[in-house]
């Protein structure tokens, strides 16, 4: 397989595409099912192979690649171009961030905005839920954890309760 340059700049409708591990999870499969499509003795753009396999915002991103010219021709090419844009979404930044409730689509949204503000690039958070924290978050980002949760202030209250009852 001859490997082809990619374009960059063909990862960018991508990155609008996720706040979270679960929406790479989400697009990773498509690209998944899309090629199993490309070996069935189809000729055409990968949107002509896969048709209605496609979600309706992949069908977009892919149909502009093509008005664009930016689509490889041929079975090894294409694949080799949806391979790339997995690894591009493998390697995105990651936050690993803790919270005590199951957030809202527009919480995550509105949280990764101000998270990749913040870091100075796009990232996608991986979103773990614990109860346990009461509330609040705990944020970890290249090896540095920020607990911001409530569970360490109401562990400190007892724990200061417990030396005033035992300390006379």
């Amino acid at each position: 397989m001859t490997n082809t340059v990619i374009d960059k700049t063909v990862y960018i409708p991508f990155l609008a595409m996720v706040n979270d591990t679960g929406d790479i999870t989400g697009i990773k499969q498509q690209i998944d099912g899309i090629k199993r499509f490309l070996f069935k003795g189809k000729e055409g753009t990968i949107t002509q192979k896969a048709g209605t396999f496609l979600s309706s915002s992949m069908e977009k991103i892919l149909k502009e690649f093509e008005e664009r010219g930016m689509e490889p021709a041929g079975d090894e090419r294409q694949e080799h171009f949806l391979n790339s844009i997995i690894e591009f979404l493998d390697n995105i930044p990651k936050v690993k961030i803790t919270l005590a409730f199951e957030p809202s689509i527009t919480f995550v949204q509105r949280l990764n905005k101000e998270i990749s503000k913040e870091v100075g690039e796009k990232i996608v958070m991986d979103i773990s839920i614990n109860q346990f924290i009461v509330a609040g978050a705990i944020f970890e980002y290249l090896g540095k954890i920020q607990d911001f949760s409530l569970s360490q202030s109401i562990d400190d209250y007892i724990a200061d309760a417990a030396m005033s009852v035992t300390t006379p």
